[in-house]
């Protein structure tokens, strides 16, 4: 097999581990794992960019050629990186959450969007939510919510009216 063809496989061979179930089943499992971290920083940041590289070398793609290949790349890396961590979070609050009562503390409306922040508590520590999307412009300042929490780390939430 010629190094053109090696390297292309490689490559696909390493976006085939990053998004197949196996992958994703080993981050859901040792979540705590600051090898599953490594690896996934590692093969988002330093292989596939390092793999594509070489790609590029022996095509004989000129130096800024590469250089903005392997940057398109980087957005393709983080799109690609959000959609599979978003995969792991709905998996890991389907699994095992449990449920609370939020109050909106912070409503308003920017480019015709309106956004709430929500706090809730648990056992005597207090969260609070990223600027979360009401799409029916229902919620306002002092209105309960229900939050769905991942037991291991309440920073990971749903609120549960945005539910689609």
């Amino acid at each position: 097999m010629n190094k053109k063809l090696t390297l292309i496989l490689l490559y696909l061979g390493v976006w085939t581990l990053i998004i197949s179930e196996y992958l994703y089943i080993a981050v859901l499992s040792y979540h705590k794992s600051r090898i599953a971290v490594a690896l996934q920083v590692g093969l988002l940041l330093v292989i596939l960019p390092y793999i594509l590289f070489k790609v590029l070398t022996e095509f004989g793609m000129t130096e800024n050629n590469k250089w903005y290949s392997i940057i398109i790349s980087g957005f393709l890396f983080a799109i690609v990186y959000g959609i599979w961590t978003n995969k792991i979070d709905t998996k890991r609050l389907q699994d095992d959450s449990q449920e609370t009562k939020g109050v909106v503390y912070k409503a308003w409306t920017s480019r015709r969007k309106h956004l709430v922040r929500i706090r809730y508590t648990i056992g005597n520590k207090n969260y609070t939510t990223f600027s979360d999307t009401d799409h029916k412009k229902e919620l306002l300042v002092g209105d309960t919510v229900t939050v769905s929490y991942w037991r291991s780390n309440p920073d990971l939430y749903k609120v549960k009216e945005f539910w689609n």
